[in-house]
């Protein structure tokens, strides 16, 4: 029966496959921290913003006054949206069949007829767990819940240059280049209260960085970076492409642009929100159809910044052809 051929160290090895992702995958959850505070069963979540109130005195000693001023915080509230992220695999008879034909040759491991599937239903998911963190969801032109890359409030300026294609960085000199990335550093810190942890860049942008610093010395604009990693952004680079030119939805006249982001990874500038994480569910095997369904799925609810001013964006870098 092919039933029989279907065993439980199969569907271990299914969720293992499924529930272990690659390194790059969840892009989103290597930049900020995770917030699964939320009850799996609700369709929203809510979050308190607080802001400190008042200020110190500074009078001359000996002054005798009450009126010292107090310190406080107002509190406020705003609700996010809960999405559901969810994809599918059908195991048939034949499927198994030849799984159990691989077994029995000495061929393959527990699964091998369904690994491509298995981390396609993986990949998926996390494809668009990333783009509902980094881009937000648009329903019918209506921003549902905004993302990294067009939260309100967070800076977003040009990358240095006269015009679109002087501000390319195939066009520019790998001194221009670390200038741009340095510049958008000195915005994020300047005030003192943040400090750049990583660099979201695209696969293109990231090349370019590998170019030498000068013609006189063979250290790219990568190395120096690297050398001074802890001091310029500790988690290095965070490589996406959701930040290219295809895919930002970034503008420059009517030409469409990358960039890069840099941000500040503390938890009180922006959080990732889970509410279920990823899960895996099969249904019994059909004897009828000869077939077995698995869904995987998981709610989350994309990204939500509490501080804009810890993320800054530079856009330009690159552009579609």
């Amino acid at each position: 029966m092919a039933r029989a051929l279907f065993r439980k160290e199969d569907f271990n090895y299914i969720q293992k496959r499924i529930l272990t992702p690659r390194k790059n995958e969840l892009v989103l959850r290597s930049i900020f921290p995770i917030n699964n505070e939320t009850p799996t069963y609700a369709h929203t979540f809510e979050v308190e913003n607080v802001q400190d109130t008042g200020s110190a005195q500074i009078v001359e000693s000996g002054a005798d006054s009450d009126n010292i001023p107090f310190v406080g915080e107002s509190v406020g509230s705003q609700k996010g949206v809960l999405f559901k992220i969810r994809d599918a695999i059908r195991i048939t008879e034949d499927d198994l069949e030849a799984a159990d034909a691989r077994r029995q040759s000495g061929k393959g491991s527990e699964y091998p007829v369904q690994e491509k599937r298995l981390d396609a239903a993986r990949r998926f998911i996390a494809e668009s767990e990333n783009k509902l963190g980094i881009k937000g969801f648009v329903k019918a032109g209506k921003v549902i819940q905004p993302g990294l890359l067009n939260w309100p409030g967070v800076a977003k300026e040009s990358v240095a240059g006269a015009n679109t294609d002087a501000r390319l960085f195939a066009n520019k000199t790998p001194q221009a280049i670390l200038k741009d990335i340095i510049d958008a550093k000195k915005q994020l810190e300047g005030t003192g209260k943040f400090k750049a942890a990583g660099i979201l860049i695209s696969d293109e942008d990231f090349l370019h960085l590998l170019n030498p610093y000068s013609e006189s010395t063979t250290i790219t604009i990568m190395q120096w970076l690297l050398t001074h990693q802890e001091l310029v952004f500790p988690k290095g680079f965070i490589r996406s492409q959701d930040i290219t030119p295809q895919n930002s939805g970034f503008m420059d006249g009517n030409t469409k642009v990358g960039g890069f982001c840099l941000f500040d990874d503390s938890a009180d500038v922006a959080e990732l929100m889970i509410a279920r994480d990823l899960e895996v569910v099969q249904t019994p095997w059909d004897e009828y159809r000869g077939e077995m369904k698995i869904k995987c799925h998981e709610k989350v609810g994309g990204i939500y910044v509490y501080q804009p001013k810890g993320i800054v964006i530079r856009t330009g870098s690159s552009k579609a052809v």
